[in-house]
């Protein structure tokens, strides 16, 4: 994977604090062909159809990034991802967990990097802004899950 020139803005979805946290940093206020940032670690989808719509706004927006070769970085809540949380909610988790891992392998051969980002919402957005920020900087890693929380610390998975 070739280096690549850190991103000078990104398309943050989610909340809205890592999208002021990451502007602070000189990011944000992008578009996706610039870099994507899935903020969904605070997202509880209530039914199968919000989930669906989540993962699917989730695809369409990845799908344009990837296409024009920009770094993807989606941020899940950690003890989702381990199944310390509402069905849904690993759902979501897991599902753009896989997501990252395919837009990784699918993005290797061109040198388009994909990750995912635990997070506790409840947590400072302060160390997982400097994680994507780092993630989309570029380098030779891709399809890495990078922990901004402890829940998988001496944690079986449920």
């Amino acid at each position: 994977m070739e280096d690549r020139q850190p991103p000078q803005a990104a398309h943050v979805t989610g909340d809205g604090a890592l999208a002021t946290a990451l502007r602070e940093r000189g990011l944000a206020g992008g578009e996706p062909e610039d870099a994507l940032v899935l903020d969904a670690a605070a997202a509880d989808p209530s039914s199968w159809a919000e989930l669906e719509a989540e993962l699917l706004a989730a695809y369409r927006l990845s799908q344009r990034a990837v296409a024009a070769g920009a770094p993807v970085v989606y941020v899940v809540d950690g003890a989702a991802v381990y199944g310390h949380a509402a069905p849904l909610r690993a759902a979501l988790a897991t599902g753009l967990l896989g997501g990252a891992r395919s837009l990784a392998a699918e993005g290797r051969r061109d040198g388009v990097p994909a990750h995912a980002v635990t997070a506790d919402p409840s947590a400072p957005v302060a160390p997982v802004a400097d994680t994507v920020a780092w993630l989309l900087a570029g380098g030779a890693a891709t399809g890495q899950l990078v922990h901004c929380d402890d829940v998988h610390v001496g944690r079986p998975a449920a």
